[in-house]
């Protein structure tokens, strides 16, 4: 006897969609939307590891006192994962070149405190630079394994932080001498609670919604030098990206920008206050301060 297949419910199609993720990506992009932010919903740029295209979920920008705010954002969904984040007895730095502006004199800006009201200084925001993965299983949190976090698992944190960093660098690239200022932070959107824990001479675990990863980005492909008349393939000119944009704009964006990042890892829950509070922070900047290059 021959099976006839079922029609498919909307009850269906929405289970569907949220497994996906979909749903809580376009539930973030409003967040930002009502806010008065221009939003780009799955942007393409181009990852130097493989010379292939991919996609983030979120750019979102803004003006705020002359200063425009970029947001590169990664979304990541997660109905059995947890994140536990580690907060390290010293203090692993929260250094100058964390913050990603342009136009950009390290040698300068970064050092005569323009930016010291940026949250990416404040101390009540903990930092973490290592973390672990886990699911519930029989009652108890099991470590996520490398052959259940696979590289499609949307709740695999390495590749977010990875993409978000790969990301602001061809943002910056594209952003090339505009006069205007900016600022872009590296975001990744997490749809649970998160945890860190510590050790200050007892363990010791909290429940957080904001927690600044620190990460240095050292990807070999980055450095090389190449042929400056290497550009970005053809068969990628289909995609939103600018076609004046090559390999080696992209490697000297990473150089301007160096390789130390502190990375927002944001509760969605709490997006809007996460928002407010870069959005106060940039507001105390003193423009006067911001040293800017000249262009060759």
């Amino acid at each position: 006897m021959s099976s006839v297949s079922k029609k498919v419910t909307i009850p269906q199609v929405k289970k569907f969609l949220v497994q996906t993720g979909f749903p809580f990506e376009m539930k973030m992009a409003k967040i930002f939307k009502d806010q008065g932010y221009d939003v780009e919903v799955g942007k393409f740029f181009m990852d130097l590891e493989g010379s292939k295209e991919r996609e983030i979920d979120i750019i979102a920008s803004k003006e705020v006192g002359k200063i425009w705010i970029n947001f590169i954002v990664e979304c990541k969904q997660s109905f059995r994962d947890e994140w536990i984040f580690f907060s390290p007895e010293d203090d692993p730095g929260r250094y100058a070149d964390s913050i990603k502006h342009i136009p950009s004199d390290h040698s300068k800006t970064s050092w005569n405190g323009c930016f010291n009201r940026l949250h990416i200084f404040d101390p009540k925001i903990l930092l973490a630079k290592n973390f672990v993965t886990c699911m519930q299983n029989g009652g108890k949190l099991k470590q996520t394994k490398p052959t259940e976090a696979k590289k499609s698992d949307p709740t695999e944190l390495r590749s977010a932080t990875q993409k978000v960093i790969k990301s602001t660098i061809a943002f910056v690239a594209d952003l090339s001498w505009k006069e205007t200022r900016n600022l872009v932070f590296p975001v990744v959107v997490f749809s649970k609670q998160l945890f860190i824990a510590s050790y200050p001479g007892a363990l010791k675990v909290k429940k957080e919604n904001h927690i600044q990863f620190a990460l240095d980005f050292k990807a070999k492909t980055y450095n090389q030098k190449i042929l400056p008349e290497r550009q970005v393939p053809r068969r990628l000119s289909f995609l939103r990206i600018n076609r004046s944009t090559t390999e080696e704009t992209i490697r000297d964006a990473h150089s301007s920008l160096g390789i130390h990042y502190l990375i927002d890892i944001v509760n969605g829950a709490r997006l809007n206050n996460f928002l407010k509070l870069v959005e106060r922070g940039v507001s105390g900047i003193d423009l006067s301060k911001w040293t800017k290059k000249e262009k060759p």
